[in-house]
């Protein structure tokens, strides 16, 4: 018993001597980093708690409701949070956020190699500190994601689903009774998604009108992802 104790503390103290000397190592990090406004703990942890119980469409509401409050109250187009010993800084202004992608900037391969994947090219535009190869690599997804030829390969699909989701919910409201519409919309939004990239017609709105059996499978999934994280949370502070 007495050589457990003595291993205890001898593990406690080393942890706490590597924790000291990381901390005064680092100490100009911390101290620049506790100087950027942060979101509340308390609001995180409220949210994960709660996060359990909720639908989708409930869990994207109190997302959107958590950012408005830490918002209104830091007052700042610049927040941060801790992801363990790596400080992850979040601009929510368009003028910040492009600055941040036309100057070159040191970022931390560690922390976006476990964030993003690095996939066949090696490092991305995410975890390529080097300029000349940075600018070449937004430029493939700059050429990619705002391709006009391909986006409007796609505009009659979007507009057929549309016009779909309009017909139907003109009808339920001719009806002069209150209807839930996010569900149709989900439904229009798998239809589109389905046909525009895996060029699959399953004519979802036509045969289904409430929800989809795969849209239902993945909010469950995301239930129980959720309760046992939850949980465990619980578990250890209890």
């Amino acid at each position: 018993m007495v050589f457990f104790k003595t291993l205890l503390v001898y593990f406690l103290s080393t942890v706490f001597l590597f924790v000291a000397i990381h901390v005064w190592k680092n100490r100009r990090y911390y101290y620049l980093g506790s100087k950027i406004p942060r979101i509340s703990l308390r609001e995180i942890f409220h949210f994960l708690v709660t996060m359990s119980w909720v639908s989708v469409e409930t869990l994207s509401h109190n997302i959107m409701e958590l950012y408005a409050r830490e918002n209104s109250r830091l007052k700042s187009p610049v927040f941060s949070m801790w992801y363990g010993t790596k400080l992850v800084v979040v601009f929510t202004d368009p003028d910040l956020i492009k600055k941040t992608f036309n100057y070159q900037l040191q970022k931390d391969s560690q922390l976006y190699s476990v964030l993003f994947d690095r996939g066949l090219q090696g490092k991305n535009v995410l975890t390529e500190n080097q300029l000349p190869k940075w600018h070449v690599q937004r430029k493939k997804i700059t050429a990619a994601a705002f391709n006009l030829n391909s986006i409007k390969s796609h505009l009659k699909i979007m507009y057929e689903e549309a016009n779909i989701l309009a017909n139907k919910m003109a009808e339920m409201a001719a009806t002069g009774e209150s209807f839930e519409h996010i569900h149709m919309v989900n439904l229009e939004a798998f239809a589109t998604i389905l046909r525009t990239l895996c060029d699959v017609d399953l004519e979802i709105q036509q045969n289904f009108h409430h929800e989809h059996p795969f849209a239902s499978a993945v909010e469950y999934e995301n239930k129980v992802i959720s309760d046992c994280f939850s949980c465990t949370i619980l578990y250890y502070l209890m």
